[in-house]
């Protein structure tokens, strides 16, 4: 979840045994993706996950306040612009059906990577020889020596525009089918999508990956 992550990625120690997310002087990137993590909170109306971290002041008075007091005591307000972001989050209750498929990559949250979509970088997740990576709209998958794309930006851009005003609760993961550049074929669960308001990229993705283990034999091309 994004509080998870806000918590792993951003949260100290506050000198008195406790945990607190605090101005720390982030350079520009980190900065930049916990501002991004908060809109997203914020979009969902769930800031308030964060109150045991913050200080409590930054909890009260109106809500519709409650973000900016926040990035102010974050040192998240400085002259870059913050990027209109587009997401949307599905916590309903629901059963998936991964007939045809015999593996499955554990949710990952993943964020875009090098242009050149390079799946071996250090920040590069993965799951028991499963390597996945955000590259230009495209999902990479490698397993073990073979590696496939998967046109991620497509399947997004056909989902109905409802699923961006939908509850988070009221919203179950959406289910795409995808067959890669070299013909593999991967089940995807969306729990979470955010994307530039503007031009539309995927800044983040939190998925979970159904695929045929027969499928990812090496072969000549990938």
């Amino acid at each position: 979840s994004q509080t998870a992550r806000i918590v792993e990625r951003f949260v100290v120690d506050d000198g008195a045994g406790g945990r607190r997310l605090v101005a720390t002087g982030r350079p520009e990137p980190e900065a930049a993706e916990l501002r991004s993590r908060l809109y997203v909170l914020d979009d969902v109306s769930q800031l308030d996950r964060l109150a045991p971290l913050l200080a409590s002041d930054l909890m009260e008075g109106e809500e519709s306040d409650r973000r900016e007091r926040i990035f102010a005591a974050l040192d998240l307000s400085g002259p870059v612009g913050v990027r209109e972001l587009r997401s949307f989050t599905a916590n309903a209750p629901m059963v998936i059906d991964i007939a045809g498929f015999d593996r499955v990559v554990p949710e990952r949250d993943l964020r875009e990577g090098p242009a050149d979509g390079g799946t071996s970088g250090a920040g590069a997740p993965s799951s028991e020889g499963a390597v996945l990576a955000l590259a230009g709209g495209k999902l990479v998958l490698r397993i073990g020596g073979a590696e496939d794309r998967f046109d991620l930006g497509a399947a997004i851009d056909a989902l109905p525009d409802a699923v961006y005003a939908t509850a988070p609760d009221r919203l179950p993961m959406q289910v795409v089918d995808l067959t890669g550049t070299n013909g593999r074929n991967v089940r995807l669960a969306l729990r979470q999508i955010v994307r530039d308001g503007d031009d539309g990229a995927i800044l983040s993705a939190l998925l979970t990956v159904y695929y045929r283990s027969g499928e990812w034999q090496e072969r000549p091309g990938g």
